[in-house]
């Protein structure tokens, strides 16, 4: 778009492209109209200034809005303003020509807006970190030195004060890996007793190793399930609890009256923890086996201790069948001068002795007991 304007800043002329690009269907009452007065605001006083600069001799500049006419169509123009000279090489009259830069402009606004969209999302993440950073160190401070049942009991509280939910609760799955039973919970600022976990509810996921969260309309989606109808949850979000072994154990949940979105920041903490209720399953569990094995060891003592000789073979078989819950149990030795031949010391059928007796060694579990494997 080109137009020529006189010292003072009036339109004298402009192009038929630009009367085009304007929208400007007769320019005559245009004509020694302030060219000023196509701009406003802070545009304007950018004109003004470019016609002073082109008025010295200078090349004046700026992008301003200006819409079409008719239309109104957003426009944004890159205008730069210069002196026509006359003989003598002094301005005579002013040059204006405007480029279109409308689609950059829109580039530039669709970026712009990007990346305050961006920084917002810097912001609110940056907060949210902070903030399960400091839920973090809340729970942490508060299970850091428990261990055994008192971790489970300390791990819901600590969970649902700091997660600011109604429940929090750790189940552990039954031997036979077909129903839940919660190891500690917490509802309502207090302990719960320990209840089943109820089938076909949302517990029933993490069997299949998913987190699951339901951030509203709990009590619609298990109209089913009882307890949920009772105590009057909306939300959900629950993960499974691993051993080392790369099996389900349990799980871990946090119910609330009110809607849970924010299902990332709840499942990442909610992973956490759980990983470190495995490891307390474990060590409990490892605990009972030492206690078992313990137990089994006296129980074979107590019953050898006071025999000797012939006596103390038959009294050995029986103690170690009844401590380790078998039926049969039997001590055996080499026969004399012969290495692939046994004889039986002493061996209990359950109900009774047999009465001692010789078999060959070969090709049977006993041979490579012998040899010294341990044979299962």
């Amino acid at each position: 778009c080109i137009k020529v304007l006189d010292l003072k800043g009036h339109l004298l002329s402009i192009n038929a492209h630009g009367m085009t690009a304007l929208e400007i269907c007769d320019f005559g009452p245009l004509i020694g109209s302030p060219w000023l007065e196509f701009w406003h605001g802070q545009d304007r006083e950018q004109a003004e200034a470019a016609i002073e600069q082109a008025r010295q001799g200078h090349v004046g500049r700026f992008t301003g809005y200006f819409p079409t006419t008719q239309t109104q169509i957003p426009k944004w123009w890159d205008v730069s303003v210069t002196a026509i000279l006359d003989k003598a090489g002094q301005p005579e009259k002013l040059l204006a020509v405007s480029r279109d830069v409308t689609e950059l402009k829109q580039a530039e606004q669709v970026l712009r807006r990007s990346h305050e969209q961006l920084e917002q999302q810097v912001a609110a993440r940056t907060r949210d970190l902070i903030q399960t950073s400091t839920v973090l160190q809340e729970i942490v401070e508060g299970v850091e030195s428990k261990v055994g049942e008192q971790f489970f009991f300390s791990l819901v509280q600590q969970l649902a004060t700091a997660l600011g939910v109604d429940y929090a609760y750790i189940s552990e799955l039954s031997e036979d890996g077909n129903r839940f039973r919660s190891r500690a919970g917490w509802g309502k600022g207090r302990l719960l007793p320990q209840f089943d976990v109820p089938a076909h509810g949302p517990c029933e996921t993490v069997l299949t190793r998913k987190c699951i969260h339901h951030p509203d309309q709990l009590r619609a989606l298990y109209p089913h399930v009882q307890l949920i109808q009772d105590i009057g949850v909306e939300s959900y979000c629950g993960v499974p609890i691993v051993d080392s072994s790369d099996k389900v154990v349990g799980h871990l949940a946090i119910m609330d009256s009110k809607p849970m979105p924010d299902h990332v920041r709840a499942t990442s903490i909610l992973g956490l923890f759980a990983t470190r209720a495995a490891a307390e399953f474990e060590r409990l569990g490892f605990e009972r086996a030492i206690r078992k094995s313990d137990l089994t060891l006296r129980k074979i003592d107590e019953g050898t201790a006071a025999t000797t000789g012939a006596e103390f073979f038959n009294s050995l078989v029986k103690s170690l069948a009844e401590a380790l819950q078998t039926k049969y149990a039997f001590v055996s030795k080499f026969v004399e001068g012969n290495h692939t031949r046994v004889r039986t010391l002493a061996f209990w059928k359950g109900d009774g002795f047999l009465d001692n007796f010789e078999y060959d060694l070969p090709h049977t579990p006993c041979e490579r007991v012998l040899a010294g494997e341990v044979c299962l």
